[in-house]
């Protein structure tokens, strides 16, 4: 695992050494990921819920992003997300040791990334997620199994994008026009 582009490309990330601790994204995942978010990154705070090792949030800090806010609250992934934030001096990462379903206060995000357990049930996921406010164009990102149903959103959000990575799949989605 390793960080894909910006000032810390090609950095090597510490991973889990046993699967039941965390999933992490892939680097095919999260290079297309960060595609399709382009300079979005850019434009303010960036939340990873369920953060793992750290490698989604840390790689938006490394393409740019102004501050990240990690949410995670199984210790091993903390102790994961931790050593690779020393890895690279992330200054502008915060680590939150906390339930992504009560994070404490969060700044508006300019995207808010949830790469929940596979087995959290989605409506979970998605209200822990859809409960981070955005900035103006600002954008929310759950990634889940590509074998999965999409979610039932509410009239305030619309899909902008859905794109299967092998065995997982990347929703965007905004605030409703």
């Amino acid at each position: 695992m390793r960080i894909i582009s910006g000032r810390w490309r090609g950095r090597r990330l510490l991973g889990p050494k046993d699967a039941e601790v965390t999933r992490p994204t892939s680097d095919r995942a999260r290079e297309a990921l960060f595609n399709l978010l382009g300079p979005r990154i850019l434009k303010g705070p960036f939340i990873d819920l369920y953060a793992g090792t750290g490698a989604v949030g840390l790689e938006a800090a490394s393409r740019g992003a102004p501050s990240v806010i990690l949410v995670e609250n199984a210790k091993p992934a903390l102790a994961l997300c931790r050593a690779n934030i020393d890895k690279v001096n992330a200054s502008q990462v915060e680590l939150r040791s906390a339930n992504a379903s009560r994070p404490g206060p969060l700044p508006m995000a300019q995207v808010a990334f949830a790469d929940p357990p596979y087995d959290l049930p989605l409506e979970e996921a998605m209200n822990a997620l859809l409960a981070c406010k955005l900035r103006e164009q600002g954008c929310w990102v759950l990634e889940r199994r590509s074998s999965e149903p999409l979610p039932a959103l509410p009239e305030s959000v619309a899909m902008t994008s859905d794109r299967v990575y092998g065995a997982a799949r990347l929703l965007i989605m905004e605030k409703a026009l």
